[in-house]
Formats: structure tokens, C-alpha cells, sequence
């Protein structure tokens, strides 16, 4: 059993390794010039190891998105819950945002590629499990938070799935449409900022049917 543990975590480990030296190029320039030579390499392996762990790159992109996702949905569970509604919905907005914008280049890149390419025809079955456990859990996890504002008389009363729809429809399209700005040199740090706060202040009308 110990033999067994040590093997899982040394694999993990690899796993690991592999997504962080891959994710570090990607961030340099174009996703689709990365080969998965460069990054054995950068990760001081096999080309041969890398694929005993990602059938493709797109695998690798896949573990990335998760990581990242995890990593936001985390800092939202952070917030607290006995704040305001206004207080707490501007908090989760600006922590969503916040993660979009500090990859904004790359993530721009990844996003038009996941939205584009074939990109979960190239997923094995186990990846694209996770990608579907990742998209149940986060619709759970933001149904819940709705489902709680909704029982205090904080927001409308109204299907939940429809709520959930048109908020993230808008906060996905507002940064989808900020990366594009940023990507032609049309916006800078003050505008990022302002365009934030214009959200949260749309997406709070939206939800609670107030005009303050």
C-alpha cells in the first residue's frame, strides 16, 4: 500500500510539473507553437512521460483550465457570507475578474481556441469527465449562492437557472469583450477598473430589480 501511495503521489507530482512548465510557455506567445518537445524539455523529461499523462496538448490546456477554475471558485468561497448582497455580489464579481485579467493574453488565446478548435473531441474520457465535473460543480456552486440570496429576499424571485444565465452571460461577455480591447491597445488600467465597476453595478440591477 505504501508502494503503492508513493508511486500515485510521484505521479502526481509529474502531472504536476508538466502543467506548470507548460502553462509557462504558453504564456509566452502563441498556444499553438508550443510543442510537446519543448515542454518535456522544460520540464526535464521524456516526450514520451509527458504522454503516459495527456493523450494531446489540448488535455494539457483542459488541466490548466481546471486548475485555474478551482483556484477562483476557492478565493469566492473565501468571501464572506454575512456581508451585504451588494457588498458580497461586487466581491465575487471583482475576484472572478480579477483572476480573468492576470492572464489576460493567454487566456484570451486559450478561450478563442477552446470556443474554435475541436477542442473536446481531443479530450480523452477521463479529461473530459473532469472538464463536466468542473462545469456541474461550478453551476451547483453558483446556484447554491443564488438559491441562499434568494430565500433573504435579496434578489428577484425567479427561476435560478435563469438568473445564473443572464449573470454570467453578462460578466462572461464583458470580459471576453475587455480581452479584445486590451488585445488592440484600445484600454488601460483606469478603464479596467471602470468597466468592473459598471458591471457589478448591472449585474446587481439585474438580479435584484433595483435602481440603486
Amino acid at each position: 500500500m505504501a508502494r503503492s501511495d508513493r508511486k500515485q503521489r510521484e505521479f502526481e507530482r509529474r502531472e504536476r510539473e508538466i502543467v506548470e512548465a507548460a502553462h509557462a510557455l504558453f504564456k509566452q506567445g502563441d498556444i499553438h507553437a508550443v510543442t510537446i518537445e519543448q515542454i518535456a524539455e522544460a520540464a526535464d523529461i521524456g516526450k514520451g512521460t509527458v504522454y503516459k499523462h495527456f493523450q494531446s496538448k489540448d488535455e494539457i490546456y483542459a488541466r490548466i483550465i481546471i486548475q485555474l477554475n478551482r483556484a477562483m471558485r476557492a478565493d469566492i468561497a473565501a468571501i464572506d457570507n454575512d456581508l451585504p448582497f451588494r457588498k458580497r455580489l461586487d466581491r465575487i464579481i471583482e475576484v472572478i475578474w480579477e483572476h480573468d485579467m492576470r492572464d489576460s493574453q493567454f487566456l484570451r488565446r486559450l478561450n478563442i481556441h477552446v470556443m474554435t478548435g475541436n477542442f473536446r473531441q481531443n479530450l480523452g474520457p477521463e479529461m473530459l469527465a473532469a472538464m463536466q465535473s468542473m462545469q456541474q460543480e461550478d453551476g451547483e456552486f453558483y446556484l447554491q449562492l443564488l438559491a441562499e440570496a434568494q430565500q433573504r429576499g435579496e434578489i428577484v424571485e425567479a427561476p435560478l437557472e435563469e438568473l445564473l444565465f443572464c449573470a454570467s452571460s453578462a460578466i462572461d461577455g464583458a470580459i471576453l469583450k475587455y480581452w479584445f480591447m486590451e488585445s488592440g491597445g484600445d484600454v488601460t488600467a483606469a478603464d479596467s477598473q471602470r468597466f468592473l465597476r459598471h458591471l457589478q453595478d448591472f449585474v446587481y440591477r439585474a438580479l435584484t430589480g433595483r435602481n440603486n
